[in-house]
């Protein structure tokens, strides 16, 4: 069963005292830990810690939430105990972490993991860039699609092949009848962007800030799909992938436009796994999957 994220960095805050500290024991970046748990407290509704130059040490409100999902780690555990007993046949799994703008990629996963392992079960959890390399680094998932450029000595990456990053405008935009814009061309220009925890929105945020670019951010959502509805129904405009579009992207009234930067033009995914845990799952899935980003479904989106 996998826990979300901003429970898992909860526990491991309240359990060093540390942001910092926490992200070591997770192998991720501190800013991302930080952010899971303001996610959190935003849910919730309130803080969890107190905030000293010392560390971070839970409030009362932190102190109760701290039970309870540690009551819920403890029944989950007993929950998997019981329905996977040890005498039951041992069923092949291999688990792969998608991103959402590559959810139309699964089909030919599925399909290649089941020709070197036919007996095989296939999970597959849908999710952002930083939360696929967290599932990789614990284990949660064997393989995942990501869009990163670099993650330290643990991950390992099996595959890597550049995509294109698109303006993409309603048909009525005024932009919708260029052959291509640079970057300067959008300076101001009124956006709906994916969250931060998209590698799509942060290989944009850079490109942007090294060309002294600034975007009037008017909508923000955490899935892509919610992204393109909010810059529809706003007349906004919005930067994705060719793979992350509908198929009906034309007929819904969307227009692709070429953006004219280095950085954009080469926005990598990745295929990857653990560099330190590499289990017969990781391997036979790495195995099946290692040229799936050379298909030509792929290919037609670069």
């Amino acid at each position: 069963m996998l826990e979300p994220p901003m429970v898992r960095y909860f526990l491991a805050v309240a359990q060093t005292g540390s942001i910092r500290a926490a992200a070591e024991i997770l192998l991720i970046a501190p800013s991302a830990v930080s952010r899971q748990v303001h996610l959190l407290e935003r849910e919730i509704g309130t803080r969890l810690f107190e905030r000293t130059p010392t560390g971070m040490a839970l409030n009362p409100a932190g102190d109760e939430v701290l039970a309870f999902f540690t009551e819920q780690r403890a029944r989950a555990k007993e929950l998997r105990g019981r329905l996977s007993p040890s005498d039951e046949p041992a069923v092949p799994v291999v688990r792969v972490g998608v991103l959402e703008g590559l959810v139309r990629l699964l089909p030919a996963a599925v399909r290649r993991i089941q020709r070197v392992s036919p007996a095989t079960r296939i999970d597959a959890a849908m999710g952002g860039s930083d939360q696929i390399v967290d599932w990789i680094l614990t284990r949660r998932v064997d393989v995942g699609f990501v869009s990163v450029r670099d993650h330290g000595p643990e991950l390992s990456f099996v595959r890597t092949v550049q995509v294109p990053v698109h303006l993409v405008v309603g048909t009525d935009h005024s932009l919708a009848t260029r052959s291509s814009v640079t970057l300067e061309e959008v300076n101001g220009l009124a956006v709906a962007l994916p969250d931060t925890t998209f590698g799509i929105r942060r290989e944009l945020d850079q490109a942007c800030a090294e060309h002294g670019i600034t975007l009037d951010l008017r909508s923000e959502a955490n899935t892509l799909g919610l992204t393109l509805e909010l810059a529809r129904a706003g007349r906004l405009a919005t930067f994705m992938t060719l793979a992350a579009l509908p198929e009906d992207a034309a007929a819904r009234g969307l227009q692709v436009v070429p953006i004219r930067d280095k950085r954009l033009r080469s926005v990598p995914i990745s295929l990857v796994a653990s560099a330190v845990h590499r289990t017969e799952a990781t391997r036979l899935s790495a195995k099946a999957l290692r040229g799936l980003l050379g298909d030509p479904l792929v290919r037609a989106w670069m």
